[in-house]
């Protein structure tokens, strides 16, 4: 069953998973960053607690883990950008032929 959001109105089919995570109000910063740790998520986004506090905490998620972090204003939109990776395997041949024929088309970039 495919699942659908209505804003303004309009139907859109959600096409993400949402995980939601309930912690106790006494976890500290050490206890967050070792579960961001085991869960190696690709963002995060803070939502609750006091503000000075989500300030350093997003500090020390980007600094330590290197995740994209963010923690926005209450009633407000936050775009989450995705990066897809896609691996491919090209022979080095193919490469330099490429590499070596838009160098001569392009020889004002030399």
């Amino acid at each position: 069953m495919k699942k659908k959001l209505e804003i303004d109105k309009k139907l859109y089919n959600v096409k993400c998973k949402i995980m939601s995570m309930s912690f106790s109000a006494h976890v500290d910063s050490k206890g967050i960053m070792e579960f961001l740790t085991y869960l190696s998520p690709s963002n995060i986004v803070l939502v609750h607690g006091d503000n000075d506090g989500m300030i350093d905490l997003k500090r020390k998620i980007t600094d330590t883990l290197k995740i994209p972090c963010m923690n926005p204003e209450n009633h407000s939109t936050t775009v989450i950008p995705i990066v897809r990776k896609i691996p491919f395997t090209i022979s080095l041949n193919l490469l330099n032929y490429y590499t070596n024929s838009l160098l001569s088309e392009n020889s004002f970039l030399l």
